[in-house]
């Protein structure tokens, strides 16, 4: 699986106590087959998030979880993670309605159709890397 331009990413990351928590962002860019360029989401007031206004180069094993986007709807893949996406006329907003969604049936099982396992490619340079017409789907790392 491949992490495309305009994905949204869950990220490990700290915090400034030195403890663990969650980042969203999306992929903006590519460096190479292990670093991204990610705009992140930072709370702004309320459940309301914005973007912010650098983007950070993250390597791609802090990267948890990847939410496809298809065709550029971002409003789907941001609603993964439990975010739902408002446009005004001058910004963009995330709204948190709910946590992410869990990728487990009512029994407990993992549902084939929103995981897939994780791979690298050196390729992800190629202009047919970036459209994607895959389903939307949630994709979680397996470690090898």
């Amino acid at each position: 699986m491949y992490i495309k331009l305009g994905d949204i990413v869950k990220v490990l990351g700290m915090n400034d106590e030195d403890q663990l928590e969650d980042w969203y962002g999306e992929v903006i860019g590519c460096l190479d087959a292990n670093r991204y360029e990610i705009y992140y989401i930072e709370h702004s007031h309320a459940d309301v998030w914005t973007f912010n206004e650098n983007y950070e180069v993250v390597e791609k094993t802090s990267i948890n979880e990847v939410s496809r986007t298809k065709h550029g709807d971002y409003s789907k893949s941001w609603m993964k993670f439990g975010f739902e996406l408002v446009r005004s006329e001058n910004r963009i907003e995330l709204h948190l309605k709910h946590k992410a969604c869990s990728s487990t049936d009512s029994d407990g099982s993992e549902s084939l159709d929103s995981l897939d396992s994780w791979s690298s490619s050196e390729s992800d340079t190629h202009v047919s890397d970036l459209i994607d017409d895959s389903a939307l789907e949630l994709v979680q790392p397996t470690v090898a």
